[in-house]
């Protein structure tokens, strides 16, 4: 799957879950490692370099990706 796909099926769900009234707390920590894993490993150290929070948000994420 390539990158650009992967971040617009993210997104498409995400913009989802907020218009059902989910809060990004509910499912970010379960969302994350599933985009990750789905990344390259490069592309992973990017994205933690650039986190400085010790608990990751969905939003931030998505912003370094």
């Amino acid at each position: 799957m390539e990158l650009r796909e992967l971040y617009d099926n993210a997104n498409v769900h995400i913009h989802g879950l907020e218009a059902l009234g989910i809060s990004s707390d509910q499912y970010g920590c379960l969302l994350i490692p599933v985009i990750l894993k789905s990344m390259p490993e490069d592309i992973n150290l990017i994205v933690a370099r650039n986190i400085s929070q010790e608990v990751w948000n969905i939003k931030e994420t998505m912003e370094i990706i």
